[in-house]
């Protein structure tokens, strides 16, 4: 009887667990992809993984707008701080890296990870 109850309570875990693994599989591949364009620098890139319009100093930028502003949203400094984390999730809110006293904040939009919006690290 302690046997099937156990197996019972596994079983229910290991199906609790499911949805959370196959978005944490799905965000990693994102960050592997995101990390691979920040390694190299590679702007462009970075735009395709980046939600646009992005609202950066007062403005909404589209993507030929964005581009000339990467090299001050991902300075050497922090492009090197980002490859080393990995960004912790909120199953609401998507994932979160800090680096300084900036936040930056990937989501699900239209069922893919992008990022999309900076924040002040308080």
């Amino acid at each position: 009887m302690r046997s099937k109850l156990i197996t019972a309570l596994l079983s229910c875990l290991i199906l609790l667990t499911l949805p959370v693994h196959a978005a944490d599989k799905e965000f990693d591949s994102f960050w592997l992809e995101f990390k691979q364009a920040l390694q190299k620098n590679d702007q462009q890139k970075i735009v395709s993984l980046t939600k646009t319009p992005f609202y950066y100093q007062d403005k909404n930028l589209d993507k030929t707008h964005l581009l000339p502003q990467l090299s001050k949203i991902f300075t050497p400094k922090v492009r090197k701080c980002l490859i080393k984390q990995r960004p912790v999730g909120d199953s609401k809110e998507g994932y979160s890296g800090f680096c300084g006293e900036i936040i930056y904040i990937f989501s699900k939009v239209n069922g893919h990870y992008l990022f999309t919006d900076l924040g002040v690290n308080d």
